[in-house]
């Protein structure tokens, strides 16, 4: 359990004043993040593909000259690529993905420090083909003990889901995502197996933190403002209907607008317009009353926000579990299953009420059946649960990233704890058909 003077020490780092860093971030003992390439750039050393970067399998040749080149007493700069295909700062953000994964396995690969690269994204441009290009570097900036955390990326400015990134020094846990605003104070758990994580953000959000546990030095926290929104009347959306802890909603998206999410207690729901814009989807409810809205991008890539709806309270009990995944919109569709043992609760077993094979207390509340990219589960009494994600089909063979949100004990103010793991690729592929999630124990 999460001490709760911790949640609400980092709660407090979001109202205390804006961390104003410029400039390249350095961490100590980590690579170098830079926001450009620095000018007069000279010769790369060479270049491999995604693939080779993510897996680690580097030409011998290009090791030996970083080898001869680190020897020497250099550093290596790596400049992340991508496709053209998706929006363009979501894939500036995955060239830099990329950039920092291959500098983890060189400096692995080789022996030598993090702190002798640096990494650097120019996404779509500059480069024929997605990969990682390798140059020279004059090497790190001294980096204060203090930065060793920090956001890649400002929020809310025309990226899709208003995502956002974060960055921390290998070594870290208990990784808090921290957010205020219009929509309350909320706390979540980030997945400290990866050193560069992101989650979709609430556009209504005025400040956000990120907050790293570090054994030597304690926690360390980078803050950033959060650019508000612009509110439009015609992104509304409408309570249709409720039922214990879900809630049905109704509304319609603007046409020539893209990206449509609602968001709903803190967790996007991606939803799929219709021809005249219509759209509907289910979301979870909490024990007290609560605020659902449209967000979306118009037709000039302004992230853009509707009316918020009230939304009432959960009926009877609280669940001892609330599991959402949620996933991009598109021609892939993903189920949600928990197994306990040898009980399974999937689509065709959602309720242990109406299936012998179901696990007893593991409910289904919700899954993607009518095109929405969402899926919901409810657990009650159960011991133990794994829950897992599966890629039910893949009409388009792109697959699609999936994040599964958690919230335990919801409203209990000692217990409650919410996380956001992932993101994951799901596809048809027999390696990205499964994700193996979260092993839950309950208390």
């Amino acid at each position: 359990m999460r001490h709760p003077s911790r949640v609400l020490a980092l709660l407090v780092v979001l109202v205390a004043p804006v961390w104003a860093g410029a400039g390249p971030s350095a961490f100590r003992g980590g690579p170098e993040v830079l926001d450009r390439l620095p000018a007069g750039q000279p010769a790369a050393l060479g270049a491999v593909s995604v693939e080779q970067a993510l897996t680690g399998r580097w030409p011998g040749d290009l090791l030996t000259r970083l080898r001869a080149h680190l020897a020497k007493g250099g550093a290596v700069l790596l400049v992340g690529h991508t496709d053209p295909v998706g929006p363009r700062s979501l894939n500036r953000s995955l060239g830099l993905q990329y950039a920092a994964e291959a500098s983890r396995r060189l400096a692995r690969e080789l022996g030598a420090d993090l702190s002798r690269f640096a990494c650097a994204s120019e996404g779509e441009e500059g480069a024929s083909r997605p990969g990682v290009v390798v140059f020279p570097w004059a090497g790190p900036t001294p980096a204060p003990a203090a930065e060793r955390v920090t956001l890649l990326e400002p929020v809310g400015t025309g990226a899709a889901m208003g995502r956002l990134w974060g960055f921390w020094e290998p070594g870290g846990t208990d990784a808090l995502w921290a957010v205020s605003g219009a929509d309350g104070d909320a706390v979540w758990g980030a997945d400290v197996a990866r050193v560069l994580v992101s989650v979709a953000c609430p556009p209504r959000a005025t400040r956000v933190a990120l907050g790293v546990a570090f054994p030597e030095g304690g926690p360390q926290v980078a803050r950033s403002d959060q650019p508000l929104a612009r509110e439009e009347p015609r992104l509304s959306v409408q309570l249709e209907g409720r039922e214990a802890w879900v809630a049905h909603l109704r509304g319609k998206f603007p046409s020539g607008w893209t990206d449509a999410v609602v968001w709903a207690e803190g967790i996007p729901y991606p939803v799929e317009p219709g021809p005249e814009g219509r759209f509907e989807t289910d979301v979870v409810l909490m024990p007290s009353a609560g605020r659902a809205y449209v967000q979306g991008l118009d037709r000039s890539g302004q992230l853009t926000v509707g009316p918020v709806l009230p939304l009432p309270e959960g009926e009877g009990d609280p669940p001892d579990l609330l599991a959402v995944l949620v996933w991009e919109a598109g021609q892939a569709d993903l189920d949600l299953h928990g197994w306990s043992a040898d009980r399974h609760t999937d689509p065709q077993d959602p309720d242990a009420a109406f299936s012998r094979t179901a696990v007893p207390g593991a409910r289904l509340l919700f899954d993607g059946d009518g095109g929405q990219p969402a899926s919901a589960l409810e657990a009650r009494g159960v011991e133990a649960l794994e829950l897992e994600a599966h890629c039910y089909s893949d009409l388009g063979g792109d697959g699609t990233r999936a994040w599964l949100y958690t919230v335990e004990y919801p409203g209990d103010p000692l217990r409650e704890r919410r996380r956001v793991l992932g993101p994951r690729h799901l596809s048809g592929r027999a390696v990205e058909v499964r994700w193996p999630i979260l092993s839950w124990k309950g208390e």
